[in-house]
């Protein structure tokens, strides 16, 4: 994962935040090496306590958690 997503995540475009909050989601899915550093990194951002930012976060990690039990 990258500075830049985190970076993207924390902009005050709330579509655009949801976007790649849902990036970050989708790369620890699909680049198993990156999962902890993107778990990580949404952990971060619910610490922003920025409504929209936590709760596109929460929803992507619940997705995500969800997908791996299916697996």
């Amino acid at each position: 994962m990258t500075l830049q997503h985190f970076r993207y995540a924390t902009e005050i475009d709330v579509d655009f935040v949801r976007k790649a909050v849902r990036s970050i989601g989708r790369l620890a899915v699909k680049i198993e090496s990156t999962a902890n550093r993107c778990i990580a990194a949404l952990l971060d951002l619910i610490q922003t306590k920025v409504n929209y930012v936590v709760q596109e976060a929460i929803v992507v990690i619940k997705v995500n958690d969800l997908r791996r039990s299916e697996i």
